[in-house]
């Protein structure tokens, strides 16, 4: 399957775009270094060694499809990103996966009940329920790991 989707999705044409690492800020959530550690591991940005936006847009792909963790379906695809959506118990969660040839960025798009972001900061969600940064952190640790295969 994935020799298929290789095929097909590894000619895809999209466009550059300047993608600048996660840095969170302390002052917005001063002295909870829970929360902290928690949001770096769903916000981090992600380096692509490898420098190919082909290969971290496949990563994202192959992430999405529930193996190592939820499962995610592709809500949007545009230059340089993929929204992916993940209904779970009723509540829905919506992340936009950046790339290009130095990082892949997960940013907080849209949530609904449970996922409702209650402090957002520019596309990064400083406030959300504990399962949010669970899920995000598995989907980023998922793109790490197939990020690694693809850039061999």
């Amino acid at each position: 399957m994935k020799a298929v989707i290789v095929g097909v999705l590894w000619g895809a044409s999209v466009s550059a775009a300047e993608l600048t690492p996660f840095a969170f800020d302390a002052s917005i959530a001063p002295g909870d270094r829970s929360r902290e550690s928690q949001i770096r591991a769903a916000h981090e940005a992600i380096e692509n060694g490898g420098g190919n936006r082909h290969a971290a847009r496949l990563a994202i792909l192959y992430s999405m499809d529930g193996k190592t963790g939820a499962r995610w379906t592709m809500e949007e695809e545009g230059q340089g990103y993929v929204i992916a959506r993940n209904d779970i118990k009723g509540n829905t969660l919506l992340v936009k996966v950046e790339y290009d040839e130095r990082y892949v960025q997960i940013k907080f798009h849209h949530g609904f009940d449970d996922f409702h972001c209650e402090n957002l900061v520019g596309d990064y969600c400083y406030d959300n329920h504990r399962h949010y940064y669970n899920f995000v952190a598995r989907l980023r640790k998922s793109i790490i790991k197939q990020l690694a295969e693809l850039n061999q």
